[in-house]
């Protein structure tokens, strides 16, 4: 029986009052990179050209793709499209998860090639098991080269994540003053769609997953009584998937509650580990969001066994 194939949709937009970018360039380097690659016949490759608000959810549902990517403009607050009346829009975080939330039994991968596309990749990633965005304002060359680097690593059957740090080296190989930093949200321990895993990419069963989110970091032993830990003090990371986290002065259940932590919610590591009932403890700082503030106070990593991991490291 043959295997469906890996579809690609590029998404591109390029607004009339907004800069000109090389997209052109972008999605032909795509295109040749994965045609001339190891597995060129697995994949399949569809473009929208200057789509606008509802080109996207129409390319989305005629297409049905794995991957979306994205390339153009975006700013802090979203991604920088045209509406109908030809407007310069932007597509607002919590728009873009409730488009992909229709969309997650089918999409395993979003790349958001665009400036400071961060918070729109952590939005995504409540529903698509692979996002990655960008922490600041890019390059037009540097945002070509993580492409390349990130699809020809795909088309050798690599990981997403390993494709991710291709893509992060054909960066570092550029050596352009101006610091690109891609950013990647991974709910899979794996997540893998490399023609040699599995290409049976209609069931989110293929995707092969971990009880720990954290496993395919490095970690070492921490306290005697609880699971290993990869977190350091200057580790960033987010709290996992359908979990709310209790903030406490001390590290103790029986310690005053500072707050409640909704998922996702991302945060620095400033001081610890500290054991206690079979835990480790960590004390993080909040970034800055509304109904935060910074918040900073003590939160464990895991419960006893490892059975329930609640602070996923984040790339």
């Amino acid at each position: 029986m043959e295997r469906e194939k890996i579809k690609i949709l590029i998404l591109s937009s390029n607004p009339k009052d907004t800069s000109r970018l090389r997209l052109d360039e972008e999605v032909r380097e795509i295109t040749e990179g994965l045609l001339r690659s190891k597995y060129r016949e697995k994949f399949s490759i569809y473009q929208a050209w200057a789509v606008r608000l509802r080109d996207i959810r129409r390319a989305m549902l005629d297409y049905e793709p794995h991957v979306v990517h994205f390339c153009g403009h975006g700013s802090e607050f979203g991604l920088i499209v045209e509406n109908d009346n030809a407007d310069t829009v932007v597509v607002r975080p919590e728009a873009l998860e409730s488009l992909f939330e229709s969309f997650k039994q089918q999409v395993k991968c979003v790349l958001l090639n665009t400036c400071y596309s961060e918070s729109q990749a952590l939005a995504i990633s409540k529903h698509i098991d692979c996002v990655i965005g960008m922490k600041r304002g890019i390059q037009d060359k540097a945002a070509i080269e993580f492409a390349v680097g990130f699809y020809d690593a795909l088309g050798a059957g690599r990981t997403f994540e390993e494709a991710f740090k291709f893509g992060q080296n054909a960066i570092q190989l550029l050596n352009v003053s101006q610091e690109l930093e891609p950013v990647l949200y991974l709910r899979s321990s794996v997540s893998e769609i490399g023609p040699e895993a599995t290409l049976a990419l209609s069931s989110r069963q293929n995707l092969i997953r971990d009880v720990n989110p954290n496993a395919r970091f490095s970690s070492y032993k921490v306290c005697a009584d609880a699971p290993p830990s990869p977190f350091r003090v200057g580790r960033a990371g987010y709290v996992c998937n359908n979990f709310k986290v209790l903030m406490r002065s001390k590290p103790s259940l029986r310690a005053r509650v500072i707050g409640s932590i909704a998922s996702y919610t991302q945060f620095k590591v400033v001081e610890g580990p500290e054991c206690g009932e079979s835990r480790v403890w960590w004390k993080i700082q909040l970034w800055y969001r509304k109904g935060y503030n910074g918040m900073l106070g003590w939160v464990p990593e895991a419960s006893p066994e490892g059975e329930e991991v609640y602070l996923c490291l984040r790339l």
